[in-house]
C-alpha cells in the first residue's frame, strides 16, 4: 500500500497510541469547558500534520467539503460584509468544520482510533451526567430545593447549551444502540448488555430532565424508529414502549419546568409576541412565543436579501434592526437573539447557496456512504434541532455535529477503500 504524507517518522505503536489518547481526550471533553475541546483539536491538528501519514482520497475529500462548505461560505461573505469584526469572529468559530472532519477523514485510520473516540464520547456524557446530578443534589440539599434537577439549572456547572447536552446523550443513546450489531466500536464494557441498558435509560432520563422540547420529541423519533425496525418479537417491543412511556410520565410528574414548557403548547394568548406594537416588553414571554416573533423579522430580512445573502457577519446587525422595525423592543434592546433556525441562519447569512448548503451537510454524506441506517438517524436528529436552533453559530454545537459526522462518514470511507 502507498504510504502517506508526513514529516517524522516515530515508532508505529507510539504513534497510534498517542492519537488514540488525543482522540479519546477529545471526545470525551465534548461536554465540558471548550478551552479543553480547543487545546486537543490543536494538538490533534499539529500531530496529524507532523506524524500521522494522510490519505486524500477521493470520497474523504468531497466529505471534507461538504462538512466545511459553511466555512468556505463564510470567506467569501467576508468580502462583502459591513462588520468585519463580527465577520472574521463567525468564520474563527466554523474552522472547526474545517479541522475535525480534515483529521478525521483523512488520516489512516484503525478501529482502534474509532473504538477510543465513541467509547470516549459516551463515557464522557456519562461523566457529564453524573457531575451535574451531583451538584444539583448537594445544592438542592443546601437549599432545600429540587430546582435544580431540572433544565438551565441543572447544566450550569458545564459549558453547553442544555439543548445541546440533551442531543449529546441522544447521540449516545444512537451509538449504544447501534454498537451490537457491529456498525459501531465500542469499549467492549460498554457492550456488557446490563450496561449499555443501563445508560441508554440514564441519558434518556438526562433527557426529560433537561426539558427541552424539541431534544424529546427528537428522542421520541429515535426511540419509534428503532422500535419498528428492531427484529424484536411484539411482546418485547411493546414492553419497552410501555416501560418507556412510564418513565418519560413519571418525571413529567415530578419535573415541573417539563410540565410547564408542555403547557406552553396549549397555551395561544401567551404564545404571540404583538408585534408593530410597543407591547414585548414588561413580561417575560416562553420560547414559542419568543421563536414565533424571531422566525417573523427573520422573514423580513430574508424578504430583503433571500437571493444572495447579508454577508458573514452583518447577519446579527440586521436582526436587531429588523426586531426593531418590528418594536419587538425585548429582542432589539435587551438581548441579541439569532434566528433559532440554522436554515434561516444560513439562508439569511449566505443567501439560498447557504440553505441548500446546510441541507446538504444532512442528506449527501448518508447518499454517498450507501445510506446506512445510521445517517438516517443521525440526520434526523440534525434536522429536527436545527428547525428550533442555530446549532452551527455555537462552537459547542459545531464541535457535536463535527465530530459525530466525521467519525461514522470514517466508518464507511475507511472501510470502502479497504474492501477496495
Amino acid at each position: 500500500m502507498r504510504k502517506g504524507y508526513y514529516f517524522f517518522e516515530i515508532p508505529e505503536s507510539m504513534r497510534q497510541s498517542i492519537f488514540g489518547w488525543l482522540c479519546a481526550g477529545f471526545a470525551f471533553s465534548i461536554p465540558f469547558k471548550a478551552i479543553f475541546n480547543s487545546i486537543l483539536v490543536v494538538l490533534m491538528v499539529l500531530y496529524w500534520l507532523v506524524f500521522l501519514p494522510k490519505k486524500f482520497a477521493s470520497g474523504s475529500i468531497r466529505l471534507l467539503f461538504v462538512f466545511s462548505v459553511l466555512f468556505w461560505l463564510g470567506l467569501i461573505g467576508i468580502a462583502f460584509t459591513q462588520n468585519l469584526e463580527e465577520g472574521w469572529f463567525r468564520l474563527q468559530q466554523k474552522t472547526l468544520l474545517v479541522l475535525i472532519p480534515l483529521v478525521i477523514l483523512t488520516v489512516k485510520t484503525n478501529p482502534e482510533w474509532q473504538r477510543a473516540s465513541f467509547s470516549s464520547m459516551v463515557f464522557g456524557a456519562a461523566t457529564a451526567g453524573v457531575f451535574v446530578l451531583g451538584v444539583a443534589l448537594q445544592r438542592g440539599l443546601t437549599e432545600s430545593t429540587n430546582r435544580y434537577f431540572f433544565s438551565h439549572d441543572l447544566v450550569e456547572p458545564l459549558d453547553i447549551y442544555t439543548y445541546l447536552f440533551a442531543l449529546l446523550c441522544v447521540l449516545a443513546i444512537v451509538v449504544l444502540v447501534e454498537a451490537p450489531a457491529g456498525k459501531i466500536p465500542l469499549h467492549a464494557r460498554l457492550l456488557n448488555r446490563p450496561v449499555r441498558w443501563g445508560l441508554i435509560a440514564f441519558f434518556s432520563a438526562l433527557v426529560f430532565l433537561l426539558s427541552v422540547k424539541q431534544v424529546i420529541v427528537v428522542w421520541a423519533g429515535v426511540v419509534a424508529i428503532y422500535g419498528l425496525a428492531h427484529p424484536a418479537t411484539r411482546l418485547k417491543k411493546v414492553t419497552v414502549a410501555m416501560l418507556a412511556v412510564i418513565m418519560a410520565a413519571g418525571i413529567i410528574v415530578v419535573n415541573p419546568t417539563l410540565r410547564y414548557k408542555i403547557q406552553e403548547v396549549f397555551l395561544m394568548d401567551e404564545n404571540t409576541i404583538p408585534l408593530d406594537q410597543d407591547a414585548s416588553l414588561g413580561r417575560s414571554w416562553n420560547g414559542i412565543a419568543l421563536r414565533k416573533a424571531i422566525w417573523t423579522c427573520s422573514a423580513d430580512v430574508l424578504s430583503k436579501h433571500y437571493l444572495w445573502g447579508v454577508g458573514t457577519g452583518d447577519v446579527q446587525d440586521e436582526l436587531q434592526h429588523a426586531y426593531h422595525h418590528r418594536q419587538f423592543y425585548f429582542a432589539s434592546q435587551y438581548n441579541h437573539f439569532n434566528a433559532h433556525n440554522q436554515y434561516l441562519q444560513s439562508w439569511i447569512a449566505h443567501g439560498l447557496v447557504g440553505l441548500l448548503a446546510v441541507l446538504a451537510m444532512v442528506f449527501l454524506p448518508g447518499y454517498w456512504t450507501g445510506r446506512k441506517s445510521i445517517f438516517v438517524i443521525v440526520g434526523f436528529c440534525w434536522l429536527l434541532c436545527w428547525l428550533t436552533e442555530s446549532m452551527l453559530e455555537t462552537n459547542k454545537g459545531i464541535v457535536i455535529f463535527a465530530f459525530m459526522s466525521s467519525w461514522i462518514s470514517a466508518l464507511y470511507v475507511h472501510r470502502d477503500s479497504t474492501e477496495s
